[in-house]
Formats: structure tokens, sequence, C-alpha cells
């Protein structure tokens, strides 16, 4: 079976990113798998950041004609709010975020979901918002994470958080885990916090404040660091901070929420426990068992300071944020993947 992925966000290479690639990775042991994209060494840098096994997928540098598409077998698409036409073969068109007033209920957009055979979304809170504005019922696939072989038995104090140093879509609300830290640090004996994203053209201006509020604390901000020292990062901390959606109006802009979170099911998976806000898809992966959701900064700060101060209460989130992780395999994600194209 020869099969196309398109998305107009590969350069980002952030999460939704890693969950098309994941696709693609499944499809590429049995089946000729093709990526559209201009830049040739998208691959090898995909592959550099996801830690996934790419060398099986070929690059087109252009979206083929739609009389040659007719070639494929399979067709994914990842939707920026619109619905491609694809009369052709058999379809997929992916949701990576929730989106309001696309005119998903027009007759054109109502015309072309009759030639698109399953419509996926990443998480319960994108569904839900796709699923009202295009009148469909989509299929969720949650994002799969690379889960590591022991559990790490060495921690150091480290608040984790991770998120691109970016303006695109939705901000990781950096600033506001900086002030918090600074606000809990006379408290916090021996205790860092770490900062980790990635950057692209234009992250300076949301880079240099940070570095600027930062500074003469113990908070350390790292860009573009290698996957490897990554999951490092993932086996050395003990909490993990999430913030995503924090300060906005979601229900106006719900894109401004963690549409899902793959950074907290991998920091999970090592055995950090999770304090991340209550909104968007990190409320689907965080249970009341295994980790731990906020509405206020104050309530962040201290829900931190109890659980720094209880060892016990630690120790039993971190196994079970272990354990929750485990939903999340790759295995899983291929499963469900296969099942749903036959």
């Amino acid at each position: 079976m020869k099969v196309l992925f398109y998305s107009p966000y590969l350069h980002i290479l952030g999460g939704g990113e890693r969950h098309l690639f994941s696709f693609a990775h499944c499809l590429s042991q049995q089946h000729q798998v093709y990526v559209v994209w201009k830049n040739p060494h998208i691959l090898t840098q995909a592959q550099d950041r996801f830690n996934l096994d790419l060398s099986q997928l070929k690059i087109i540098p252009f979206l083929p004609p739609r009389f040659q598409l007719k070639a494929f077998d399979l067709l994914f698409f990842v939707s920026d709010g619109s619905i491609p036409f694809l009369p052709v073969g058999k379809s997929a068109v992916f949701f990576m975020s929730p989106f309001l007033n696309v005119h998903g209920h027009s007759l054109i957009n109502q015309i072309k979901l009759k030639f698109i055979n399953h419509i996926v979304c990443n998480s319960h809170y994108t569904k839900k918002f796709i699923d009202a504005e295009f009148n469909i019922n989509s299929t969720i696939i949650y994002p799969a994470v690379n889960l590591p072989k022991s559990r790490p038995q060495s921690k150091q104090n480290i608040i984790l958080s991770v998120g691109r140093f970016s303006r695109t879509l939705h901000q990781k609300n950096h600033q506001a885990l900086i002030q918090a830290f600074i606000d809990l640090e006379p408290q916090l004996s021996g205790w860092k916090l770490v900062l980790v994203g990635g950057t692209e053209p234009g992250s300076e201006p949301v880079l240099q404040p940070l570095l600027d509020q930062a500074r003469n604390h113990h908070i350390i901000l790292k860009t573009d660091i290698p996957n490897q020292e990554l999951h490092k990062l993932y086996s050395q901390a003990r909490i993990y901070w999430h913030a995503a959606g924090f300060g906005s109006d979601l229900i106006k802009h719900p894109q401004q929420a963690e549409h899902f979170g793959i950074s907290v099911v991998e920091a999970m998976s090592y055995g950090c426990v999770p304090i991340v806000f209550a909104a968007g898809g990190p409320t689907e992966i965080v249970t009341s068992a295994s980790g731990i959701t906020w509405d206020k900064l104050s309530e962040l700060k201290q829900q931190t300071l109890e659980l720094i101060h209880n060892p016990q209460t630690w120790s039993k989130l971190s196994t079970a944020a272990c354990n929750r992780a485990k939903d999340f395999s790759p295995d899983n994600l291929c499963q469900k993947f296969h099942s749903l194209l036959h």
C-alpha cells in the first residue's frame, strides 16, 4: 500500500508532528510511506527530535496534483481548520487542535466530508470542538511516547517543564512558572527549576524576557537540546509543571489550552509527578491517582510545597504516574491506527 502524509506544520516539530510521524512510522513497517515537505532534511530532524526510526519514509517536495493522488492507496492530511477535497482513494483527516468558526457546517465542507473516510483527533478535548464545528463523530487516537526500559532510581530536586519557546498556537506560560518558582524559592532550598523547549525563527522576543526574569535565581533555560539530554532530565526531575492555557479565555480561544500534552506523558513515564493546569488534554492524562491539577497559581505553589514536604505521597504518585504512562505506548497507537484503517 502507498500512503501519503501531508501537513502544513512540519516545521514546528512539536507534539502534533510527533503524533503524525508516529502514524507514519507504524505504517512504514509494512507499506510505502511518503511525506510531503520542501526540506528533504525534515526526516532527519524529526528522527533526532522524536527518537523515531523514520528511515523507511520518503520525501515528496510538493503536494501532487489531484489526478496524481490516485496513485496512493491512503491519503492522510493534517487540517489547518479547512477540509481538503479528496475524492480519490481512502483518506483520513487529522485535527491536532480545536477550531471554532471555520464554517464547518457550510454546504461545501459537508460535501467534502462525504469523501473523507476517517476524521481523527488527538484528544477528547479536541474532539469536543471539532465534532460540534463540523457536525461529525471523530475518532480519538492518543499520541504515544517511547517508554523508558526501567524506572529511574536516582532523582534530584528538580522541577521540570518542557514546551516550545514560541507564540505559535498556544503559549506554555513560562513566565508564570518562573514567577511561581521565584515566589517559592525561599522555601525550596536545594531545588531548581529547569525549563526546556525548542525554538524557531521569531523565538528571541519570547526567550530573552524569560532569561532576564530568571537571572539570579535557581532557574535554568535550555533550548533545542538533544533528545538524550531531555530524557536524562526527565529521569532526574521529581516534579513536572505544565501551565498551557492558564490565563486564557478558553471558551473563546480553546486552542490556547494544551491539545494533548506529550511532554506530560513523557515526564510521567520517568516517574515525574505532574502538576498541570486543569484544562485541555492534560486533564485526560493525569488522573487523581497519578498527579495533581491546579486552577490558580496559588494552588500550584501550595500543591508543590505539600508534595515536596510529603515524600510518601510523592513516591505513591510517582509510581502511579509511571503506570499511567504505559497506556500511551507506541504499540497501543499502532493497534488503534491499524484497526481504524481496516
